[in-house]
Protein backbone atom coordinates (compact mmCIF):
# COMPACT_ATOMS: atom_id res chain seq x y z
CA UNK A 1 0.00 0.00 0.00
CA UNK A 2 2.69 2.36 0.50
CA UNK A 3 4.58 1.56 -2.34
CA UNK A 4 1.32 2.77 -4.35
CA UNK A 5 1.31 6.01 -2.65
CA UNK A 6 4.54 6.44 -3.03
CA UNK A 7 4.30 5.72 -6.74
CA UNK A 8 0.97 8.00 -6.66
CA UNK A 9 2.75 10.90 -5.43
CA UNK A 10 5.65 10.80 -7.66
CA UNK A 11 3.24 10.47 -10.53
CA UNK A 12 1.45 13.93 -9.82
CA UNK A 13 5.04 15.52 -8.65
CA UNK A 14 6.25 14.98 -12.72
CA UNK A 15 3.15 16.01 -13.58
CA UNK A 16 2.64 19.08 -12.23
CA UNK A 17 6.16 19.83 -13.32
CA UNK A 18 5.79 18.64 -16.76
CA UNK A 19 2.29 20.92 -16.75
CA UNK A 20 4.60 24.05 -15.66
CA UNK A 21 7.45 23.91 -18.51
CA UNK A 22 6.18 23.90 -21.85
CA UNK A 23 7.90 24.23 -25.16
CA UNK A 24 9.49 28.09 -25.84
CA UNK A 25 7.11 30.21 -27.68
CA UNK A 26 9.38 32.94 -28.79
CA UNK A 27 12.42 32.60 -30.98
CA UNK A 28 15.64 33.72 -29.12
CA UNK A 29 18.38 35.73 -30.59
CA UNK A 30 21.70 36.75 -28.21
CA UNK A 31 23.92 39.23 -29.62
CA UNK A 32 22.27 39.75 -33.06
CA UNK A 33 22.33 35.59 -33.68
CA UNK A 34 20.10 32.60 -33.22
CA UNK A 35 20.62 30.67 -29.85
CA UNK A 36 21.91 27.40 -30.36
CA UNK A 37 21.22 25.87 -27.02
CA UNK A 38 17.88 24.44 -25.23
CA UNK A 39 14.99 27.18 -24.27
CA UNK A 40 11.93 26.64 -22.53
CA UNK A 41 8.85 28.29 -21.26
CA UNK A 42 8.24 27.86 -17.81
CA UNK A 43 5.26 29.87 -15.28
CA UNK A 44 4.92 32.15 -18.73
CA UNK A 45 9.13 33.24 -18.92
CA UNK A 46 11.14 32.31 -21.37
CA UNK A 47 13.86 30.45 -20.01
CA UNK A 48 17.32 28.99 -21.61
CA UNK A 49 20.06 26.74 -20.56
CA UNK A 50 22.77 28.47 -18.77
CA UNK A 51 25.70 27.68 -19.73
CA UNK A 52 24.71 28.10 -23.60
CA UNK A 53 23.59 31.17 -22.45
CA UNK A 54 26.82 32.74 -21.05
CA UNK A 55 29.12 31.57 -23.68
CA UNK A 56 26.70 33.09 -26.49
CA UNK A 57 26.86 36.06 -24.43
CA UNK A 58 30.78 35.96 -24.62
CA UNK A 59 31.21 35.06 -20.90
CA UNK A 60 33.20 32.50 -19.77
CA UNK A 61 32.89 30.59 -15.95
CA UNK A 62 34.70 28.11 -13.35
CA UNK A 63 32.74 25.63 -11.05
CA UNK A 64 34.07 25.41 -7.24
CA UNK A 65 31.34 22.59 -5.78
CA UNK A 66 28.05 24.76 -6.43
CA UNK A 67 29.67 28.43 -6.90
CA UNK A 68 29.45 29.37 -10.52
CA UNK A 69 31.91 31.87 -10.81
CA UNK A 70 31.42 34.24 -14.18
CA UNK A 71 33.85 35.93 -15.73
CA UNK A 72 33.30 38.76 -18.53
CA UNK A 73 35.60 37.16 -20.97
CA UNK A 74 34.80 34.44 -23.64
CA UNK A 75 35.79 30.75 -23.30
CA UNK A 76 32.86 28.65 -22.00
CA UNK A 77 33.17 26.70 -18.92
CA UNK A 78 32.23 23.22 -17.32
CA UNK A 79 28.83 21.55 -17.53
CA UNK A 80 26.25 23.30 -15.42
CA UNK A 81 23.48 20.72 -14.15
CA UNK A 82 21.49 21.31 -11.10
CA UNK A 83 19.02 24.23 -9.67
CA UNK A 84 21.56 24.33 -6.47
CA UNK A 85 24.22 26.33 -8.10
CA UNK A 86 25.06 29.85 -7.20
CA UNK A 87 26.34 32.27 -10.47
CA UNK A 88 28.17 35.09 -9.61
CA UNK A 89 29.68 37.54 -11.14
CA UNK A 90 32.59 39.89 -9.75
CA UNK A 91 32.44 38.13 -6.92
CA UNK A 92 29.10 38.54 -5.84
CA UNK A 93 26.41 36.46 -5.89
CA UNK A 94 23.68 36.95 -8.14
CA UNK A 95 20.03 36.77 -6.89
CA UNK A 96 18.99 33.96 -9.39
CA UNK A 97 16.31 30.94 -9.03
CA UNK A 98 17.64 28.16 -11.51
CA UNK A 99 15.43 25.24 -13.12
CA UNK A 100 16.57 21.76 -13.52
CA UNK A 101 15.35 19.93 -16.53
CA UNK A 102 16.70 17.01 -17.72
CA UNK A 103 19.68 17.29 -15.37
CA UNK A 104 20.90 20.87 -17.09
CA UNK A 105 20.47 24.30 -15.57
CA UNK A 106 17.95 26.89 -16.91
CA UNK A 107 17.30 30.29 -15.90
CA UNK A 108 14.83 32.95 -17.11
CA UNK A 109 15.76 35.51 -19.76
CA UNK A 110 14.09 38.18 -17.74
CA UNK A 111 15.69 37.40 -14.26
CA UNK A 112 19.13 37.13 -15.40
CA UNK A 113 19.07 40.26 -18.05
CA UNK A 114 17.72 41.87 -14.60
CA UNK A 115 20.89 40.75 -12.51
CA UNK A 116 23.20 41.06 -15.19
CA UNK A 117 22.31 44.31 -16.33
CA UNK A 118 21.76 43.29 -19.87
CA UNK A 119 18.98 44.20 -22.67
CA UNK A 120 16.01 42.09 -22.73
CA UNK A 121 13.41 42.18 -24.86
CA UNK A 122 10.83 39.72 -26.07
CA UNK A 123 8.34 40.22 -28.85
CA UNK A 124 5.63 38.26 -28.83
CA UNK A 125 4.48 39.82 -31.98
CA UNK A 126 7.11 38.79 -34.30
CA UNK A 127 7.71 35.42 -32.58
CA UNK A 128 10.96 36.78 -31.07
CA UNK A 129 13.50 37.93 -27.73
CA UNK A 130 16.47 39.18 -28.16
CA UNK A 131 18.79 39.41 -24.90
CA UNK A 132 21.72 42.22 -25.77
CA UNK A 133 24.49 43.81 -24.06
CA UNK A 134 24.14 47.62 -23.03
CA UNK A 135 25.89 50.23 -25.34
CA UNK A 136 28.70 51.03 -22.94
CA UNK A 137 29.80 47.34 -23.07
CA UNK A 138 30.14 47.25 -26.93
CA UNK A 139 32.97 48.29 -29.48
CA UNK A 140 31.83 50.65 -32.00
CA UNK A 141 33.31 50.71 -34.73
CA UNK A 142 34.08 53.13 -37.49
CA UNK A 143 31.37 53.62 -39.84
CA UNK A 144 32.44 52.89 -43.51
CA UNK A 145 32.47 54.36 -46.31
CA UNK A 146 30.61 52.93 -49.23
CA UNK A 147 33.89 51.89 -50.83
CA UNK A 148 34.89 49.82 -48.10
CA UNK A 149 31.45 48.41 -46.93
CA UNK A 150 32.36 44.40 -46.91
CA UNK A 151 29.95 42.20 -49.06
CA UNK A 152 27.81 39.69 -47.21
CA UNK A 153 26.93 36.19 -48.14
CA UNK A 154 24.27 35.68 -51.33
CA UNK A 155 25.62 38.92 -53.28
CA UNK A 156 24.57 41.94 -49.81
CA UNK A 157 26.26 44.80 -49.60
CA UNK A 158 25.54 46.90 -46.79
CA UNK A 159 26.84 50.71 -46.31
CA UNK A 160 26.40 53.52 -44.15
CA UNK A 161 26.19 56.93 -45.18
CA UNK A 162 24.75 60.65 -45.11
CA UNK A 163 23.72 61.13 -48.52
CA UNK A 164 20.29 62.44 -49.46
CA UNK A 165 18.12 59.78 -50.60
CA UNK A 166 17.57 59.78 -54.25
CA UNK A 167 14.82 57.97 -57.24
CA UNK A 168 16.49 59.37 -60.06
CA UNK A 169 18.96 56.97 -61.23
CA UNK A 170 22.24 59.36 -62.66
CA UNK A 171 23.12 55.90 -64.68
CA UNK A 172 22.55 56.38 -68.95
CA UNK A 173 19.94 54.18 -69.74
CA UNK A 174 18.87 52.92 -66.49
CA UNK A 175 15.50 53.60 -63.87
CA UNK A 176 15.01 53.82 -60.49
CA UNK A 177 11.77 53.85 -58.35
CA UNK A 178 10.47 53.50 -54.93
CA UNK A 179 7.20 52.16 -56.28
CA UNK A 180 5.75 55.31 -57.99
CA UNK A 181 7.83 55.92 -61.28
CA UNK A 182 5.59 55.90 -64.19
CA UNK A 183 8.53 54.45 -66.07
CA UNK A 184 8.95 51.63 -63.87
CA UNK A 185 6.64 48.18 -63.46
CA UNK A 186 8.07 47.67 -60.18
CA UNK A 187 6.35 46.89 -56.99
CA UNK A 188 6.46 47.15 -53.96
CA UNK A 189 4.50 44.68 -52.23
CA UNK A 190 5.17 45.08 -48.78
CA UNK A 191 7.79 46.45 -46.11
CA UNK A 192 8.02 45.30 -42.48
CA UNK A 193 9.57 47.31 -39.90
CA UNK A 194 10.41 46.64 -36.23
CA UNK A 195 12.73 49.22 -34.23
CA UNK A 196 13.48 48.29 -30.31
CA UNK A 197 15.03 51.97 -29.84
CA UNK A 198 14.09 53.91 -26.83
CA UNK A 199 15.04 57.12 -26.48
CA UNK A 200 16.58 57.95 -23.42
CA UNK A 201 17.83 54.72 -22.63
CA UNK A 202 21.75 53.40 -22.52
CA UNK A 203 20.82 50.45 -24.79
CA UNK A 204 21.05 49.96 -28.22
CA UNK A 205 18.47 49.85 -30.09
CA UNK A 206 17.79 46.89 -33.16
CA UNK A 207 15.85 47.46 -36.02
CA UNK A 208 14.85 44.34 -38.30
CA UNK A 209 13.33 45.60 -41.68
CA UNK A 210 12.46 43.23 -45.19
CA UNK A 211 10.60 43.69 -48.27
CA UNK A 212 8.75 42.29 -51.10
CA UNK A 213 8.86 43.38 -54.65
CA UNK A 214 7.02 42.40 -58.08
CA UNK A 215 7.58 42.99 -61.69
CA UNK A 216 4.34 43.92 -62.70
CA UNK A 217 5.09 43.75 -66.44
CA UNK A 218 4.42 41.35 -69.15
CA UNK A 219 8.57 42.02 -70.23
CA UNK A 220 11.36 40.78 -68.08
CA UNK A 221 13.60 43.41 -66.27
CA UNK A 222 16.72 43.39 -66.58
CA UNK A 223 20.28 44.56 -64.30
CA UNK A 224 17.57 44.85 -61.59
CA UNK A 225 19.09 45.91 -58.10
CA UNK A 226 17.19 46.19 -54.79
CA UNK A 227 18.34 48.72 -51.99
CA UNK A 228 16.42 48.76 -48.82
CA UNK A 229 17.56 51.83 -46.34
CA UNK A 230 17.28 53.20 -43.21
CA UNK A 231 16.56 56.94 -43.78
CA UNK A 232 16.63 59.75 -40.54
CA UNK A 233 14.28 62.10 -40.11
CA UNK A 234 16.55 64.27 -42.23
CA UNK A 235 15.81 62.10 -45.56
CA UNK A 236 19.54 61.23 -45.73
CA UNK A 237 20.14 57.46 -45.93
CA UNK A 238 21.79 55.97 -42.43
CA UNK A 239 22.08 52.53 -43.30
CA UNK A 240 21.76 50.55 -46.95
CA UNK A 241 21.59 47.25 -47.88
CA UNK A 242 22.16 46.65 -51.39
CA UNK A 243 20.79 42.88 -53.22
CA UNK A 244 21.75 42.39 -56.91
CA UNK A 245 18.74 40.80 -58.62
CA UNK A 246 19.54 40.47 -62.49
CA UNK A 247 16.93 39.32 -64.38
CA UNK A 248 13.06 39.57 -63.17
CA UNK A 249 10.84 37.48 -65.59
CA UNK A 250 7.39 38.70 -65.88
CA UNK A 251 5.44 38.89 -62.90
CA UNK A 252 8.45 37.68 -60.25
CA UNK A 253 8.50 38.05 -56.96
CA UNK A 254 11.64 38.84 -54.51
CA UNK A 255 11.13 38.55 -51.06
CA UNK A 256 14.47 40.31 -49.31
CA UNK A 257 15.51 40.13 -45.84
CA UNK A 258 19.12 41.39 -45.14
CA UNK A 259 21.78 39.04 -43.51
CA UNK A 260 22.82 39.51 -40.52
CA UNK A 261 18.69 40.62 -40.21
CA UNK A 262 19.54 43.42 -37.36
CA UNK A 263 20.82 46.87 -37.59
CA UNK A 264 22.25 48.47 -34.43
CA UNK A 265 21.00 51.88 -33.93
CA UNK A 266 24.16 53.17 -31.62
CA UNK A 267 23.20 56.91 -31.69
CA UNK A 268 19.14 56.16 -31.39
CA UNK A 269 17.66 57.98 -33.81
CA UNK A 270 14.01 57.59 -35.41
CA UNK A 271 14.66 56.04 -38.81
CA UNK A 272 12.31 54.65 -41.31
CA UNK A 273 12.70 51.63 -44.22
CA UNK A 274 12.63 53.39 -48.15
CA UNK A 275 12.94 50.59 -51.17
CA UNK A 276 14.68 51.83 -54.00
CA UNK A 277 15.04 49.23 -57.40
CA UNK A 278 17.13 50.31 -59.92
CA UNK A 279 17.34 48.51 -63.59
CA UNK A 280 17.45 48.87 -66.76
CA UNK A 281 14.82 51.23 -68.96
CA UNK A 282 11.95 49.24 -70.74
CA UNK A 283 11.83 50.89 -74.14
CA UNK A 284 8.48 52.18 -74.83
CA UNK A 285 6.48 50.07 -77.59
CA UNK A 286 5.12 53.54 -78.56
CA UNK A 287 8.47 55.46 -79.15
CA UNK A 288 9.59 52.82 -81.34
CA UNK A 289 6.77 52.27 -82.99
CA UNK A 290 6.96 55.84 -84.21
CA UNK A 291 9.96 55.96 -86.05
CA UNK A 292 8.41 53.37 -88.44
CA UNK A 293 5.42 54.60 -88.82
CA UNK A 294 7.07 58.03 -90.17
CA UNK A 295 9.14 56.30 -92.55
CA UNK A 296 6.66 54.90 -94.16
CA UNK A 297 4.67 58.11 -94.47
CA UNK A 298 7.70 59.81 -96.42
CA UNK A 299 7.59 56.79 -98.96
Amino acid sequence: MHLKLRTLVVGLALLVVSSAVQAADLELYVKNRPFQGATLTRGGQLHAELGALLQAIGYSWTLDGTRVEISRTSGGGPVLAGSSLQPCLDGKPLALSLVEVQGRSFVSLADLARVMDLSYRPTPALGIADLNVPVSRIQVRATPVASEAPVASGGTAATDSSKPASTSSDKPGMVETDGTNRLSPIQILKTDFFDSTTPGTSFVGEVRTSTSIRNGSDQPLEKVTLHLRLMNLANEVVHEWTHPIGLMRPGAQVDFTPEPPVWYNYNRIQVTPQVVVEHQLQPDPEEEAAPEGQDGGGR
